[in-house]
């Protein structure tokens, strides 16, 4: 009876109490053969299931083992992030323009970036230089090429009206070389634009009156707007 318990629950062992019994069985002439064989016979269903069923989750663990801990050499590789294109800051791109302006020959007071340019082959930043008589001029830059680490641009000025405001002392000056007197007073009607052939009313103040002059742009080379001075 013990036998035929343990086959549900330690079949190795019933198995070994099923074979003694039976043969004590056999020498007393006691009842409890059929359990007894019972008991071999369940054992030993139970001991080939279990070796089994152990064999079968060992193949599936060890199949199973590389995709839970793949080995080191092995693992997926970290994708890697492309490095953002190196770039200009602002502050070297203005430095930048205003040592070629003034190797040029231009008297630059300041020059501004609004902000980095990347090293992109196209891409494009409006600076803004400034010169020694107050008048601004915007540098278009652009990216010609990148080679590694090295960027080229070129630049494009671009000129831009003469304000009012930095307008009238100039053409006091001008009047000033041109007759040997300073004006009184210059006041203009508005801003120069920076295209050839138009012009600005000024009325210009001096001791033997005020007069009407017509103030006209001649020429933007290098974005600096020239202009002439003729009575109306």
């Amino acid at each position: 009876m013990v036998a035929f318990v343990l086959a549900f629950v330690v079949s190795p062992a019933a198995i070994a109490l099923g074979v003694i019994a039976r043969g004590q069985i056999r020498r007393t002439g006691e009842s409890g053969n059929g359990l007894a064989t019972a008991a071999v016979v369940l054992g030993s269903v139970f001991t080939v299931g279990g070796v089994a069923a152990v064999a079968v989750l060992a193949s599936v663990l060890f199949k199973a083992m590389p995709a839970l801990y793949p080995h080191p050499g092995l693992a997926s590789p970290t994708p890697t992030v492309a490095a953002p294109p190196p770039s200009r800051s602002a502050g070297d791109l203005a430095r930048d323009l205003s040592g070629q302006l003034t190797r040029g020959g231009a008297n630059v007071r300041d020059a501004t970036c609004p902000e980095d340019l990347p090293a992109i082959p196209g891409r494009t930043v409006r600076c803004t230089a400034v010169f020694s008589d107050g008048q601004p001029v915007d540098l278009l830059v652009t990216v010609t090429s990148v080679n590694g680490e090295s960027m080229h641009y070129e630049y494009r000025p671009e000129a831009r009206p003469i304000a009012e405001s930095l307008l009238e002392p100039r053409v006091s000056e001008l009047l000033a070389d041109q007759t040997g007197s300073r004006p009184l007073s210059v006041r203009c009607a508005g801003d120069l634009p920076p295209v050839i052939g138009q012009e600005v009313d000024c009325l210009v103040s001096t001791r033997g009156g005020t007069v009407r002059v017509a103030v006209t742009t001649t020429g933007t080379a290098g974005g600096r707007v020239s202009f002439s001075i003729a009575s109306k």
